[in-house]
């Protein structure tokens, strides 16, 4: 129970100071004393130990919107995780690596290794307009380029890795079956008998 006059703690452990049936919170109210105005309009108040119930001034940041703040707290979990702020977190293996190393589709970042082990590259989970890698032999190539090379069709590799399970090496480098030509009239009767 707390003293008369210092507020509630509500719910997250924020706490709360009602005035005039109006219900602010203490970290709002600390912050505008210290710019000695009201908060901007969108702006949120940051605590930087985390700590809803720490509202010293030195623990506050005015964030001037919500996106920022979000941000704030994204580059916090990647210190604590990795050590460097701009790396971010691949959403399938939930391991941190540079933004180069990631795909990246709007807020939704992956390895092109885990999308593949996670999705079987299912057609219907492709974002629009992606290509899809595949790596043999340290050699990464899009489907279309190894079907090119090997001179075999596109729906084969797919097949292979897609409904058979095969890895991508064996996929890309296993040489298609090339069916006989089953002979037919004359020849037919002779290769029967034979």
């Amino acid at each position: 129970m707390r003293a008369k006059g210092t507020g509630t703690i509500v719910k997250y452990g924020y706490i709360v100071h009602e005035s005039g049936g109006i219900a602010v919170g203490e970290h709002v109210l600390v912050a505008e004393k210290a710019l000695g105005k009201r908060l901007p309009s969108g702006a949120i108040v940051h605590h930087v130990d985390k700590n809803p119930q720490n509202n010293a001034p030195a623990n506050l940041v005015v964030c001037p919107s919500r996106a920022y703040h979000h941000l704030i707290h994204v580059r916090m979990r990647a210190v604590a995780a990795c050590g460097n702020p701009n790396w971010r977190k691949c959403r399938i293996c939930k391991r941190y690596d540079d933004p180069a190393n990631l795909v990246i589709s709007g807020s939704r970042r992956w390895h092109h290794a885990c999308w593949a082990k996670r999705c079987g590259w299912k057609r219907k989970y492709r974002p629009r307009g992606f290509k899809r890698i595949l790596t043999a032999n340290g050699i990464s190539l899009t489907i279309e380029e190894w079907t090119q090379r090997l001179g075999c069709s596109e729906s084969l590799i797919r097949q292979r890795i897609d409904s058979l399970g095969w890895d991508e090496a064996r996929a890309v480098l296993t040489p298609p079956r090339r069916e006989m030509a089953r002979p037919r009239g004359a020849a037919a009767t002779a290769h029967r008998t034979a």
